[in-house]
């Protein structure tokens, strides 16, 4: 959802599209393909429940909502501060990479050590791209002192916030007589 949701808003505010196609690659690899796969292999010990599609819907939605508003707010931050495009894409990345990482520990739940640990070894692996020369180069990202990193950073982890909140809301919303099942 948050790739239509920021493809439309580069269409409707004529900007530069944020991410280079292997930003886009590393985080689907690193928040959704990855521990995907390995959570899947994992037991599953709880009864089938109707309504699965449902369930994944109330809660993409806000949830790719608040990962592109907040890659497009990184992004336009950057850019309003002068940095050149290049950096701004940085920053619209790493940002994206926070929240999407709170997007797949909220997938993972219930948690326990080892979705936990499954979900900070794709940290370290993202914080590996950034650290390593020709990773990062590989990549064009890096993590350096300029303000463009703390604002994707800030604005990273108020949107991985905004994701919890998000996951208590819908939990209820789901849990209540008038919610969906």
């Amino acid at each position: 959802f948050y790739s239509m949701v920021v493809s439309l808003a580069t269409g409707i505010f004529a900007i530069s599209f944020p991410f280079l196609p292997r930003h886009l690659s590393l985080i689907s690899a690193l928040t959704i393909g990855i521990p995907g796969f390995l959570l899947a292999l994992m037991p599953n010990t709880e009864k089938f429940r109707p309504g699965f599609f449902r369930r994944v819907v109330v809660f993409a939605l806000p949830a790719g909502l608040i990962a592109a508003t907040c890659a497009l707010v990184s992004y336009d931050l950057a850019r309003r501060v002068g940095e050149p495009v290049l950096n701004a894409q940085e920053a619209a990345t790493i940002t994206l990479f926070i929240v999407a990482t709170a997007v797949t520990l909220e997938a993972a739940r219930p948690l326990n050590l080892l979705r936990v640990g499954i979900v900070a070894l794709m940290v370290v692996l993202f914080v590996s791209v950034l650290l390593i020369p020709p990773l990062s180069s590989f990549f064009a990202l890096a993590l350096t002192p300029e303000r463009y990193s703390l604002v994707a950073i800030g604005v990273g982890l108020v949107g991985a916030a905004l994701i919890w909140l998000a996951s208590v809301i819908t939990d209820r919303w789901r849990h209540t007589k008038g919610g969906p099942a």
